[in-house]
């Protein structure tokens, strides 16, 4: 009984090395990340009540480039709280050494009373800059965003976003932020990011978010 203890676990890591290998040999690619942070600002709002977040995701990319993944955090809006879990995929490729699009979709779900939405997604990055249209059929939504990136450093970037926000027969909200990240390894970066829109309302007012990603 000992011997066969100790000789599953070792020949199951021997058939998942050999996975991983054929995975790799096939053009696969996986990514993990977990992100804990002091908020959770998705377009301007706060979807958390003002509370820390725990976040994570994991992304299976093709050497093509197409890719899928799931993106999970706990949410908060006062009305329903639970678990969001976005499905998505998308492909990516590069039509220069400066440009490049991609396209994609996000289904959006919740474990609580929140009803499920499916997004569409085009983008087209020139350098350090990305102009993102998305289109989310469900709620009759769209919302155009504009980001930036630039390495002050080699470990310190500035970050700057804003985006147009647009619900149908409801109105439209612009936001905007400014953040910079720190590498502090390959695997660790740490953030700041001051974010605020034009609503005047609960919930869509200026925060400073605080956050750390690992990726594995």
């Amino acid at each position: 009984m000992k011997l066969t203890t100790k000789i599953i676990p070792i020949a199951a890591a021997t058939i998942m090395i050999g996975h991983v290998d054929v995975a790799r040999s096939a053009g696969f690619s996986t990514e993990f990340s977990t992100t804990p942070t002091s908020q959770y600002i998705w377009r301007g709002f706060d979807l958390n009540q003002e509370n820390a977040a725990l976040q994570g995701d994991v992304t299976v990319s093709h050497e093509t480039g197409f890719w899928f993944g799931a993106w999970a955090s706990n949410y908060d809006v006062g009305v329903d709280d639970g678990v969001e879990i976005d499905l998505m995929a998308g492909y990516d490729f590069a039509v220069s050494d400066l440009v490049s699009l991609g396209v994609g979709v996000t289904e959006y779900t919740f474990t609580g009373d929140t009803s499920s939405s499916t997004e569409y997604y085009a983008s087209v990055s020139v350098g350090q800059f990305s102009l993102t249209y998305y289109d989310d059929v469900d709620l009759d939504a769209t919302y155009l965003s504009l980001d930036a990136e630039f390495a002050l450093t080699d470990e310190f970037s500035l970050i700057l976003h804003t985006g147009e926000y647009d619900v149908t027969g409801v109105g439209d909200n612009t936001d905007w932020a400014i953040g910079t990240s720190y590498a502090a390894s390959e695997s660790l970066s740490l953030w700041a990011t001051y974010s605020d829109n034009e609503l005047d309302v609960e919930g869509a007012e200026d925060y400073l978010v605080i956050g750390a990603s690992f990726s594995f």
